[in-house]
């Protein structure tokens, strides 16, 4: 079986997030992961198009776009994409339990006690604490109390 190709109505989203790559164009850029991430859809290639919707939803979320941030997550169910949070990154994209690791890894504890307290295995606590530090961005545990001290989007509204 031959895979349609979306061709070059493709190919004019994929260029414009290539050439919309700063700080100054983020709408603009989401824009356009939506769009493309839209034509792959349409073109019958919905894993290929998860990528750039999950990453419009994001975009869109975190500078307050709410409509788009509507379009790229209704596309993104569309793929068959069962999204459990909108967010990929920043305070609000941890879930309950990583919030909590995260808070007690920033009091000092470590993953042993962590476990100990919540009645799992360190192996899960460090799991828990690798997305933590992706989400946030941050690289060690250090930076975890300037992090959750930071406003939240729903804060700032």
């Amino acid at each position: 079986m031959r895979r349609r190709r979306c061709g070059a109505p493709c190919r004019l989203p994929g260029a414009a997030v290539d050439v919309l790559d700063g700080p100054d164009t983020r709408l603009d850029q989401a824009r356009a992961r939506a769009d493309l991430g839209a034509l792959l859809r349409r073109g019958n290639r919905r894993a290929e198009a998860r990528h750039p919707l999950r990453q419009a939803a994001d975009t869109a979320h975190h500078i307050g776009a709410v409509s788009l941030a509507g379009q790229a997550e209704s596309e993104l169910r569309a793929t068959g994409a069962r999204p459990r949070r909108v967010l990929l990154t920043g305070l609000e994209a941890l879930t309950a339990s990583e919030r909590r690791i995260a808070e007690l890894a920033a009091e000092g504890l470590t993953n042993r006690e962590i476990a100990q307290i919540l009645f799992i295995t360190t192996r899960t606590v460090e799991g828990h604490l690798t997305s933590v530090f992706q989400k946030l961005d941050i690289q060690a545990r250090t930076g975890l109390p300037a992090a959750l001290a930071a406003p939240t989007q729903a804060a700032r509204e």
